[in-house]
């Protein structure tokens, strides 16, 4: 798998794989190990191989308290809100695993947390839902860009083939 690597603010790195999937991962941390065989590495390594538009680690203990409730347990998912918006304040996207239940193939994909203004999390494990938040990353900036505003999205679902697949439109 080919990476290509790219030097952004803030001392971030980001790694773009074939399939577009980016991973931000910050400069001068320790090294995670992928698999099973060291976890302890995994839970204690500063590197991540997820994106947060909050900078958590400078919030009160309530406002840790409610991002973690955001994008760990999830109040809602996008693909019970179609047809309604959601006012997008935040995002967290992290990579996981995905298994294909047909095929048994098992690779990666981006899980999305949008969180709305109320601090509700929407989670979606979509390449419709990160691709629409990669265009409207460029065309409207990060979310630290719009300030007290929030983008509201439109949850829409289309067909592909035999595919349904979730996308965002602004509203």
């Amino acid at each position: 798998m080919m990476k290509e690597v790219i030097k952004m603010k803030n001392n971030e790195l980001v790694m773009v794989d074939e399939n577009e999937m980016v991973m931000v991962q910050h400069e001068n941390t320790g090294l995670a190990m992928e698999g099973n065989d060291n976890f302890i590495a995994d839970l204690t390594s500063e590197r991540t191989l997820a994106y947060s538009s909050i900078d958590i680690s400078k919030g009160t203990f309530a406002e840790k308290k409610q991002f973690f409730n955001a994008i760990n347990s999830t109040d809602k998912r996008v693909g019970d809100e179609i047809n309604a918006i959601i006012k997008v304040k935040h995002v967290y996207v992290e990579v996981v695993t995905c298994t294909n239940a047909e095929t048994g193939e098992v690779k990666k994909c981006p899980r999305t947390v949008l969180i709305d203004e109320k601090g509700v999390g929407y989670q979606a494990v979509s390449t419709g839902v990160f691709s629409s938040l990669k265009k409207i990353f460029q065309t409207f900036g990060t979310p630290d860009k719009w300030g007290n505003e929030s983008i509201p999205v439109k949850v829409k679902q289309v067909t592909k083939g035999n595919n349904k697949i979730l996308t965002l439109e602004i509203a």
